[in-house]
């Protein structure tokens, strides 16, 4: 009640690359079992454990297709003699059990608008007196994201503390080395229960968010009181050559005192940490 022998038919393999680039592979084995009452059951799962190539196993030529099916039928002139058939395919990866599977990573791009506050070289974006403008012009903000997709066999004890959480630390993700600071995660995701091969488990999908300048809170230092250098601290109201209040919020020079004749460079923004850090090395397709 075993397979006693397996060979591979090298003349009976095929393979097809469509445009999209899903490449798929098909090859055969000749397989003999010691028991005529052997059925497709006992040769299917006979032959993985006799040849080592089960579902997961990857085609040998090429490393990014993996064995999707395998379809043993009886030969008609013995019960012995069977043919056992394997499809390959780089669609998608199918193991036995299914949170083995290596994680799923797709990248993308979300779009928003913010306040256009610096030119490209730097220096505020002000009307031709050197004033800022009421209504601060918007700007296209695209952020690459990247989506990772892998099955857990429970929700992961992490799940809670990382949304909106940014790397503490620099880390690689499909092969994209990432700085720290530099990549936020949105709250992760987890789909119902799922079942393969008797294996509960769950998807866990996750998507990381990219900003060049990282996710600091930049504001423009500015306001209607300064700080009174001659008085320790002290608050007061701002006033002008005149002696009068502003109209609007006044330029500080990062130290809480106000700067009467402010170029479109010489300026001050405040930065505040707004999102907890995080070590991104516990989550899926990172290292």
């Amino acid at each position: 009640m075993a397979v006693v022998s397996a060979r591979k038919l090298w003349h009976d393999r095929d393979g097809d690359a469509e445009r999209a680039g899903t490449r798929r592979y098909t090859e055969s084995w000749r397989v003999e079992t010691d028991t005529k009452t052997d059925g497709v059951v006992t040769v299917g799962a006979g032959f993985t454990f006799f040849t080592g190539v089960g579902y997961g196993s990857t085609y040998f030529e090429d490393s990014g297709a993996w064995l999707q099916r395998i379809a043993p039928r009886n030969e008609s002139f013995s019960p012995y003699v069977w043919i056992v058939t394997c499809n390959y395919s780089s669609e998608r990866e199918t193991a036995a059990d299914p949170t083995a599977e290596p994680a799923q990573i797709t990248w993308s791009g979300e779009q928003f608008q913010r306040p256009a506050v610096l030119d490209i070289n730097g220096d505020a974006i002000v009307n031709s007196a050197g004033d800022w403008f009421d209504d601060s012009p918007q700007m296209d903000d695209s952020r690459v994201t990247c989506q990772i997709q892998k099955n857990v066999v429970a929700v992961p004890s992490w799940i809670l503390d990382y949304r909106d959480a940014i790397n503490i630390a620099p880390f690689t993700v499909d092969g994209v080395y990432v700085g720290a600071g530099l990549a936020k995660c949105q709250p992760p995701q987890i789909g119902p229960e799922q079942e393969r091969n008797s294996i509960v488990f769950r998807q866990l999908s996750l998507t990381l968010q990219f900003r060049d300048e990282g996710w600091q809170l930049y504001i423009l230092d500015r306001g209607y009181n300064e700080i009174d250098p001659f008085d320790s601290g002290e608050r007061i109201k701002i006033l002008d050559s005149k002696g009068l209040e502003p109209s609007s919020p006044s330029l500080l020079n990062g130290a809480g005192e106000y700067m009467p004749d402010p170029g479109p460079s010489n300026f001050y923004n405040l930065t505040f940490d707004v999102y907890k850090q995080r070590d991104f090395s516990v989550l899926p397709g990172i290292t």
